[in-house]
């Protein structure tokens, strides 16, 4: 189990990390996004986290004793399977351009129904791009071969589609309902490989990448506006509260009457979005960081919070 959990990992964290070119994560995730992370340029990020000094804490001795007293079992796994393959965990390389990954929810149609997620992943592995897709399509058919995942694929505009479907999911409990399986599915385009939860959405990543014009979070005017309070930082996380409140809100049925009067006095109704950035060794330290709330009005406990915004160390 822990072996066909470590080939999973290996799959789905190599594949949306090989992005070549300077689109972002704004460029390709679709308009009604709802939770988007993204960092703009990962070679630069790197090269600061190691001018701050941290990077001369995590290879200190004793800290990479512990890393490896405490994640031994899996690394190990990590390590047979690239290995049964023909790669070496030297052969998995750092992005060097922009990452990113966005979510969001729907909610079908069935009566109490839950919240459905839907997720997009991107990365830029520049020169690299070609060799990391050729590990992720031995993982891929090393994980069917092996019953961890089935694997299916279709064409779409000329580029391979690689469908991954998980293995059932049991219930922990008696009155719980098993949660699906996990699906997801990779493609490959002139040096892009991306991921996602449905293939539809990597057509959409595809038909940007190829130059279409498509609707994306870039178009929308409230993610647009809540990266607008944090400037331009290299890393940055966007949630956009209103469509999140509005989708989990409609899954509790009559509970959505006694929620709401909660919200209002809390005044969590009134946020549109919450903006996290940070940057690495800059001027005034080691990182920086910027919090935001964008709320028109501020009503209930957020009327509490009417101090200007200012720094701290």
């Amino acid at each position: 189990m822990l072996k066909h959990a470590a080939l999973t990992t290996l799959t789905l964290a190599i594949a949306p990390c090989a992005f070549a070119g300077e689109l972002t994560i704004a460029d390709l995730a679709p308009k009604d996004a709802a939770i988007i992370v993204g960092v703009d340029n990962m070679a630069q990020t790197k090269a600061a986290f190691e001018r701050t000094g941290m990077m001369t804490i995590w290879d200190d001795p004793s800290v990479q004793k512990w890393f490896a007293e405490v994640s031994s079992e899996f690394m190990d796994d990590i390590s047979d399977t690239l290995e049964e393959i023909g790669f070496e965990k030297d052969d998995i390389k750092a992005p060097t351009g922009a990452t990113g990954f966005s979510m969001w929810f729907t909610m079908p149609d069935e009566e109490f129904a839950e919240p459905v997620p839907h997720a997009l992943g991107f990365a830029d592995y520049g020169d690299d791009s070609k060799a990391m897709h050729e590990l992720v399509v031995e993982l891929l058919e090393k994980g069917e071969d092996e019953e961890s995942f089935t694997l299916t694929q279709d064409d779409y505009r000329d580029v391979s589609i690689f469908n991954i479907v998980g293995e059932q999911q049991e219930a922990e409990n008696d009155w719980d309902t098993p949660a699906p399986p996990l699906k997801m599915s990779y493609a490959a385009h002139d040096g892009y490989l991306f991921t996602a939860t449905d293939p539809k959405l990597l057509h959409h990543a595809l038909d940007t990448a190829m130059g279409d014009d498509t609707e994306t979070i870039a178009d929308n005017e409230q993610y647009n506006a809540a990266l607008s309070m944090i400037a331009d930082p290299g890393i940055h996380a966007v949630i956009l509260v209103e469509p999140l409140i509005e989708t989990f809100s409609s899954s509790m049925g009559a509970d959505e009457q006694m929620l709401n009067p909660i919200m209002e006095i809390l005044g969590i109704s009134e946020i549109r979005s919450i903006s996290i950035g940070a940057m690495l060794d800059t001027a005034n330290g080691v990182a920086e960081m910027k919090y935001a709330l964008r709320v028109p009005e501020k009503i209930g406990l957020i009327a509490l919070l009417d101090q200007p915004a200012g720094t701290f160390s």
